[in-house]
């Protein structure tokens, strides 16, 4: 079973993925590829929009990493 903390992480991490796809400078990427994550990340959560939810929904998100801890 996934934990919040699992959750978090591996959201924060797609967000990475999907931003370094966009960029095309780390990797040589087609751009219709580039096009496409550029768009997805037009609606992917944000750190903060995360954050936010770990407070409302403790069960289903965990803090993100280095976030001050809201207890």
């Amino acid at each position: 079973m996934t934990t919040p903390e699992q959750r978090t992480a591996s959201v924060l991490a797609t967000r990475d993925f999907l931003k370094t796809l966009a960029e095309g400078k780390t990797y040589e990427v087609h751009g219709a590829v580039r096009a496409l994550a550029t768009g997805m990340l037009l609606s992917y959560p944000t750190p903060t929009e995360i954050l936010l939810s770990s407070l409302a929904l403790p069960e289903m998100w965990g803090l993100p990493e280095g976030s001050p801890d809201a207890s």
